[in-house]
């Protein structure tokens, strides 16, 4: 009921015109880079809350939207080389998938092609033709399978998630996924153990296909021109926390093992989790990648650092996006923390009238 009102709300700021008044008050200038994870062709009963996973009939609609807004695709090759240059970044676009999930071939490149949309996906190469999903995809897995309700072994002592998070899957896996972030790489893999067990219960045909990898072959047959390949790191870990060595290994390794089996150059990187301070960055440029991606919010200009590039991430629901790409739906998120911009507090205050009276008709 919550998320139908949710939903409703956003609906309304679109149909009535509010997502135009606040782009023509926010309107934000330079490149946009869009950001996604997996793609599906129906409602998939393994998620998590932040929605990963999008219809592919949303994603054709978000990008028929920014299309009919004047938005140019371009991919990151020629976004980077524009912004070399000093040419104007204004309405530009990119799409790019995290993870290299097998759905965003199947299900989203075939819109890409129809729509002339460019971007680049992130592949893992550590699980790139295998049958093992993503660690943090195998945690989602997990909970799905035991329903939430389990313990697991920390170095600081066991936590359990059962009851604690109200036997939601969902939510408990996003919070399994946190704690195991927060661990030392090497204290990570060894505690990951666990998860590696309780995934070899669960029985052949309970994870979606969409969940697993793509594959080499798959990856061969992408146009560049339409969907650059791009380094996600060798297994995914969050960069910060391991040794220069191993950060070595992650990113210059990957990068290799990528090249060596497309035979083509890579020249885009995404930091694993947006997780990345100097000593990556630094890393990560003298692997000689030309970009990488962050998770920080917003659009690119010329002062970007190419290695820092911000995004936005596209949303499971078309009204949504729309005030997302209109700047409304910060704004509202702004107002709801207490003690920063009370201005907004008016402004959302003072649309209440006719937003109530549209949610009622």
């Amino acid at each position: 009921m919550l998320n139908a009102l949710k939903e409703k709300f956003w609906v309304v700021a679109e149909t009535h015109g509010i997502n135009r008044v606040f782009s023509g008050l926010t309107a934000e200038h330079g490149w946009l880079v869009l950001c996604g994870h997996g793609v599906c062709d129906g409602p998939l009963a393994m998620n998590t809350p932040d929605d990963r996973y999008i219809q592919v009939s949303t994603f054709r609609a978000e990008m028929e939207y920014l299309l009919a807004l004047g938005y140019t695709f371009v991919t990151l090759t020629e976004g980077i080389r524009r912004m070399r240059e000093g040419e104007s970044l204004d309405n530009l676009v990119t799409m790019t998938f995290d993870d290299g999930m097998h759905s965003v071939v199947e299900f989203a490149y075939p819109v890409m092609v129809a729509l002339g949309v460019k971007g680049c996906m992130y592949v893992v190469p550590g699980i790139v033709g295998t049958s093992r999903p993503l660690w943090t995809d195998m945690i989602i897995a997990v909970c799905w399978h035991r329903q939430g309700g389990f313990a697991l072994d920390f170095p600081q002592g066991r936590i359990s998630y059962a009851g604690e998070l109200n036997g939601n899957p969902g939510k408990t896996s996003l919070a399994v996924i946190q704690t195991f972030r927060k661990l030392p790489e090497e204290v990570r893999r060894k505690s990951f153990e666990q998860i590696e067990r309780m995934y070899e219960d669960i029985p052949e045909g309970f994870v979606p296909r969409e969940y697993m990898p793509v594959t080499w072959d798959e990856l061969r047959s992408l146009d560049p021109g339409i969907l650059e390949v791009g380094n996600h790191t060798l297994s995914h870990p969050k960069l910060v926390n391991v040794d220069h060595a191993t950060m070595q290994a992650e990113i210059s390794g990957a990068r290799r093992m990528i090249a060596d089996e497309l035979g083509t150059p890579v020249d885009h990187f995404c930091y694993p989790g947006g997780s990345y301070d100097r000593e990556v960055v630094e890393c990560v440029r003298s692997a000689g990648h030309a970009s990488a991606t962050t998770g920080v919010f917003g659009r690119n200009t010329r002062e970007t650092p190419a290695l820092e590039l911000r995004r936005v991430v596209i949303s499971p629901t078309l009204a949504r996006f729309q005030s997302r790409m209109s700047g409304f739906e910060r704004l509202v998120r702004t107002a709801m923390k207490p003690g920063r911009l009370f201005w907004t507090f008016l402004i959302v205050l003072g649309l209440q009238a006719e937003i109530l009276a549209a949610c009622a008709a």
